[in-house]
């Protein structure tokens, strides 16, 4: 694993220390769908309209299922990444709509997060990061750290439809 995921990592780790849970649920999720929504931004042609509400609340591509999917059917992202962006969204989904749902070691956010690919490809790895915490947290907050770094990445090299040669 490089340095800078690393570092990542434990920046991620400080920042969302003194949240609970559920609070680090919804604020990490919320950051990594603002990121493909910036970068479906990106890369789709600029709306005719002042204002652009294509992806304002009740519109078509204001969930993150669909967005998730689109950047998917685009070729912005990977099915891996699609695949872990889903399971982001179904334990943010148990938050909000499970009474009960107060940590990730709640039955079903465990078992989802259990799922998660970034954990279970580092624990196999010899580059481990020193002093991961092996829970549903850990696993939750690095995955979340991965996704960032390799979504902001996306973003940065993401060039707009009509910018491309021969448009």
């Amino acid at each position: 694993m490089n340095d800078e995921l690393i570092a990542n990592f434990r920046k991620f780790q400080d920042s969302y220390k003194n949240k609970d849970d559920e609070d680090l649920v919804f604020l990490a999720t919320q950051t990594i769908e603002n990121i493909l929504t910036q970068i479906l931004l990106r890369f789709l042609l600029e709306s005719p309209e002042k204002k652009d509400n294509l992806f304002d609340e009740g519109e078509a591509v204001s969930r993150f299922v669909t967005k998730i999917r689109l950047a998917q059917r685009l070729g912005l992202i990977s099915q891996g990444v699609a695949e872990e962006l889903q399971l982001l969204r179904k334990i943010r989904k148990e938050f909000k709509n499970k009474i009960d749902c107060t940590t990730l070691d709640y039955k079903d956010v465990r078992a989802f997060c259990k799922n998660l690919i970034a954990p279970a490809q580092l624990k196999k790895s010899a580059h481990a990061i020193e002093n991961y915490p092996d829970t549903s947290r850990g696993d939750f907050e690095l995955t979340v750290t991965i996704l960032s770094v390799l979504l902001e990445n996306i973003l940065n090299h993401t060039k707009r439809i009509s910018d491309a040669p021969l448009h």
